[in-house]
Order: C-alpha cells, then structure tokens, then sequence
C-alpha cells in the first residue's frame, strides 16, 4: 500500500514538474494569485484565530462542569466540547490542529480522534463573513450559512460518534509558553498558505489545458472541490443569489481536497474515509437545507431545480446516514444489554 502511494506520488511529481517546465506562465501566475489570497484573505482571518484558540485549548480543562453540562444537553461525546466550539469558532483547519494537541499530550486516541474529526473541523464564521459574505447583497445571509454549518456539525456529533470520548485526566498538562503558540500558529498558516498556493496552481493549469471545455457552472464546483476559497471566489459568476447560497452552503461544508491535505498535515495517522464520509453526509444536509429555505430568503428568485445528480448524492447520503444511526443505536442496545447483565450478576452475587 505504501509503495503503491509512493508511486502515485511520484508520478503526480513528474507530471507537475513537466507542467512547470512547458507553461512556467501560468504556473506563475497560480502561484502570484495564491500568495496574493493567502495574503489578503487567509494569514489576516486564520492566523490570529489559530494563535488564541491554541491558547484556549491548552489553557481550558474538558472535564468543567460547564462542559460537562453542554455535553449532556446536546448528547455531544464527553470531553469534546471545547474542541467542537473552538473548531466552530477558529474555522478550518482549526478543529483538526486541536485535536491533534490534544493526540500529541496523551488526551486522545486515535480512534477518539478519528470521531472528533467527523464534526470538530468546519468554516468558520471569519471566512465565511469574509469571502462568502461579499456575494450577498443582504449582511444577514452569512449568519443564516453560519449557524446550518454549526447545526448540522453538531447533528453529525450527536449522530455519528462511534464511542463515549473521554479526555484523560491524568494526562501530562500542556504547559506551553506564549512562544511556543507563535511558533506553533506560524507553522500551520505556513502550511495552510502553501497548499492553498499550489492548488492554486493546479487551478489555472486545469483551466487553462482543459477545464475552459466544461461549463462555467460545473467549473464553479470543481474549484470548490479543490479548493474552497477559490471556490466560493468563483461563485460570484453565478447570476443569482438563490443559487448562491446553496452552492456555498454545500461546498463550505465539504470543506475540499486542499482543506482534507491541510487536516492531513496535523493528523497524518487518521482515518480520511471517515472522515470525508462524514463530510459528505454534511455537505448533503445543507444542501438539502438551503434548497428547503431559499424560496423564503430569496422569494424573487426562481426556485432552483435540483440536479439529477444532486438528487442522487443527497439520497444516496441519507441512506448513509440512516444507516450509520442504525448501527449506533444496535451498539448502543447491546451496551445497555450487556451493562444491564452485569449488574443483575453483581445483585445475584
């Protein structure tokens, strides 16, 4: 397996090594566009976010009784509430940096971490108020995509958790120095910044060598899929609002390939099936929730047909979810089950 991967990396290399050599122009121009976003939109939004909820995550305990409580109100995985929130907050790839803190100090498995991933790594409201915002004319409409990411992050956190998480309390604190934070926070938006300049790249290789054969509006999803920034970037082509916001709401929360390398970056180790299962299942949900509220946002708009496709992809997700719900609630049975048989044994006893 390693080989095999060994040798798709090395031929992706030879390929954009050519690439570079017959139209360095382009390649060029990627790269100047990618430094230029990063610059203007990523370090201002990410980087200070990345800094404080560091901060945060190191200084906060999982077990307060406060997060306690929200954890037993939302039926949310003990111990991962301060992840779940700081990674809502901080945007991507906040939440999969924080769990990898907590993996790197002895407070998680990686099982646990694989679970946490699932719903703890989402947009952020400082880009989506700050990139996704600019395409509407109304300032409330990014608060409405805000609040259907953080909704369905926590429905797949209630539904999809494999096991009851658990923060370790006798883990060795995580004693790290104002210093440590800004070195730590400049490393991530170093490698944050670098994948987003060479998906650039391959953006405006594709397009230029073969994407420009395809329409604007199937263009306009593959970039997302790339990548999310210029995705989202590329949305503003699209005449309408409606269809606006529901493209925006179904690519913010997949999240894109160049987001998925970024989270790989942090937590190398963990399981990406799962994880872009349940990516998938989120980006099908506001989907689903956009189409069912864009008449009432948007009501000069033409309500949008959905795609055959789409159609597709949203029912084959909530088979998926159906299924993934039933599996947990027959584990959960067999654990009470079992819980119940011991405990008639220990009376008995």
């Amino acid at each position: 397996m390693i080989r095999r991967r060994q040798k798709w990396l090395c031929i992706i290399a030879v390929l954009g090594t050519v690439f570079l050599i017959i139209d360095a122009g382009t390649a060029l121009s990627g790269a100047t566009e990618g430094i230029d976003l990063c610059l203007r939109c990523i370090i201002p939004t990410l980087f200070p976010l990345i800094f404080l909820t560091g901060i945060l995550s190191s200084s906060v305990d999982p077990n307060n009784a406060i997060f306690t409580c929200i954890e037993k109100a939302l039926h949310l995985p003990t111990g991962s509430c301060p992840i779940w929130l700081l990674g809502c907050l901080g945007g991507y790839p906040v939440g999969a940096r924080l769990i990898s803190n907590r993996l790197q100090a002895g407070q998680l498995g990686e099982a646990e971490a694989d679970d946490l991933l699932i719903f703890c790594n989402n947009p952020g409201p400082a880009f989506i108020f700050g990139i996704v915002g600019s395409l509407f004319t109304r300032p409330w409409i990014p608060f409405v995509l805000w609040a259907i990411q953080f909704m369905s992050s926590l429905f797949l956190g209630i539904s999809l958790s494999d096991s009851p998480i658990s923060m370790t309390k006798d883990a060795a604190p995580m004693n790290c120095t104002v210093k440590d934070h800004l070195s730590r926070a400049l490393t991530a938006i170093a490698s944050i910044c670098g994948w987003v300049v060479l998906f650039r790249i391959l953006i405006r290789l594709m397009d230029k060598w073969f994407l420009f054969l395809f329409p604007q509006s199937v263009r306009n999803i593959l970039y997302g899929i790339l990548e999310l920034a210029n995705g989202c970037a590329a949305l503003q082509h699209i005449p309408r609002e409606g269809a606006r916001f529901i493209y925006s709401g179904g690519l913010l929360s997949f999240g894109g390939l160049c987001v998925g390398l970024q989270t790989a970056s942090f937590l190398p180790r963990a399981n990406y099936a799962k994880y872009y299962h349940g990516k998938l299942l989120q980006s099908a949900i506001c989907i689903l929730l956009c189409l069912m509220m864009q008449p009432w946002l948007f009501p000069t708009d033409e309500r949008i047909s959905v795609p055959s496709w789409l159609l597709i992809v949203i029912i084959g997700s909530g088979i998926l979810l159906f299924i993934s719900l039933y599996k947990k609630i027959v584990v959960e049975k067999k654990k009470r089950m079992v819980y119940n048989q011991e405990k008639a044994k220990k009376r008995c006893a």
